[in-house]
């Protein structure tokens, strides 16, 4: 196997657990932080069944299915990524629209380069696997 495609299986692994890790901190210190604007925790708090329900799911399951050569992992995987785009856009227009790029520049950053690696993972994910079909699909 390619090793873009054993690379890729792992970062998708570590994205599952930072987004395990993210909603665990949120939890712990962000949802109770009054400084936070009621708009922006119903947002958030919007978002751990779908991304701990299905997105970190999908990307477990595609990334043990790439390093098992298993053709699930292919789904899994492309699921995987539509869902880390989706969920970039959502966020850059949930943060455009609230002001979020014009606050705090340090808080703009952090979220800005959070929606950035949501949306560049997802498309990596997307390219690498299309791009490597034939060898990950060959046995169908």
């Amino acid at each position: 196997m390619k090793k873009s495609i054993i690379l890729l299986a792992y970062f998708q692994i570590i994205f599952a657990m930072g987004i395990i890790i993210f909603w665990i901190l949120f939890f712990m210190f962000e949802n109770n932080n009054t400084e936070n604007s009621e708009i922006f925790l119903a947002h958030e708090r919007a978002f751990p069944v779908p991304d701990l329900g299905y997105l970190t799911p999908c990307l477990i399951i595609g990334s043990i299915g790439i390093l098992n050569n298993k053709h699930y992992g292919f789904l899994f995987s492309l699921l995987a990524g539509s869902s880390l785009i989706f969920l970039a856009l959502l966020d850059t227009t949930f943060g455009i629209l609230q002001g979020l790029f014009t606050s705090d520049l340090t808080e703009s950053l952090v979220y800005g380069f959070i929606s950035l690696a949501l949306f560049l993972l997802g498309i990596i994910i997307i390219v690498v696997l299309w791009r490597n079909r034939k060898q990950l699909l060959q046995k169908i």
